[in-house]
């Protein structure tokens, strides 16, 4: 995979349900259906954007049984982290962010590894 260009980043962050997902992933590795329950989207949307976020490799992602789990790429650049911690930095007052992150601590069980 080529390296991230700002230009990646940037389509990334265009959309509203991707920057709500990477809020949520900055603090925590979250399974799909995680993802669904804070954010209230149907689960093929959230993949979808799990995918595009995965393939420009912002997010990586690993399986455990039959769970897929995302969190941001380690690997990211250091620019590309400071645009994440802004977003979420910025982002913390902002209703629907503090609304996905009251679901998430909602959320009952997390799936058990494999």
């Amino acid at each position: 995979m080529a390296a991230l260009t700002t230009a990646d980043l940037l389509d990334v962050l265009a959309d509203e349900s991707r920057r709500r997902m990477l809020v949520l992933l900055d603090r925590h590795d979250l399974c799909v259906c995680e993802l669904v329950n804070a954010l209230g989207l149907p689960q093929p949307t959230v993949s979808r954007h799990l995918m595009v976020m995965r393939d420009a490799g912002v997010v990586e992602q690993w399986k455990e049984g039959r769970f897929s789990f995302y969190r941001i790429d380690p690997k990211l650049p250091a620019w590309a982290r400071q645009v994440l911690d802004a977003l979420r930095e910025g982002s913390a007052r902002e209703a629907p962010y503090r609304q996905d992150r009251r679901r998430l601590t909602l959320v009952a069980e997390r799936p058990a590894p494999a």
